[in-house]
């Protein structure tokens, strides 16, 4: 059993080896951070199912998807109304615009 500091010292190909000692399917797409999450989860099943009886628990390998990644997205700009024009129009008589100063 590794600690999560022990898996972070370890380079990506000695996790990928460990993980794949342990059955873990689809390692070798993984990064780092995730093989040390996927390592740790399946200790803690390993450990669960020699203890006792774990719902959890399963017989066959663990097969790990990579993570899909995403794109933010903006937000719609919505028009700005400046406020002096709005408060002070009334709908009898239009706000007249001004003129440029040369």
């Amino acid at each position: 059993m590794f600690s999560k500091t022990e898996l972070n010292d370890k380079l990506t190909p000695e996790l990928r080896e460990l993980a794949k000692s342990y059955g873990i399917e689809g390692a070798e797409s993984l990064r780092k951070i995730d093989l040390v999450e996927v390592l740790l989860h399946q200790q803690e099943m390993i450990s669960a199912a020699k203890g006792g009886a774990d719902p959890y628990s399963e017989s066959e390998p663990v097969a790990v998807a990579p993570a899909a990644k995403t794109k933010a997205v903006k937000a719609e700009k919505t028009p700005k109304v400046a406020a002096s024009a709005a408060t002070t129009a009334t709908p009898e008589k239009p706000v007249k615009k001004r003129s440029k100063v040369k």
